[in-house]
């Protein structure tokens, strides 16, 4: 069985990036997989360069943009 796939959104926030951290931690074991979803243009610094990121649009999101950003994921926090 694969590991579930887990969106992130609000990975800078002050407890968004505890969460980041602690499903980074996941995503090395095996455990998830892990996306961050960011706003365009919002700093990814911080997010190791294993971890796929994808850009969204949260005003726009009836929108084939946004249907891409989600698809595959499992679970959004």
């Amino acid at each position: 069985m694969s590991p579930i796939t887990v969106g992130l959104i609000g990975h800078n926030g002050l407890v968004g990036a505890k969460i980041l951290a602690q499903f980074a931690a996941l995503q090395t074991e095996g455990k998830i997989k892990l996306v961050v979803l960011h706003r365009p243009g919002s700093s990814i610094s911080a997010v190791p360069s294993d971890i796929e990121k994808r850009a969204i649009d949260l005003t726009a999101a009836d929108g084939p943009a946004f249907d891409a950003a989600v698809q595959g994921l499992d679970v959004l926090v």
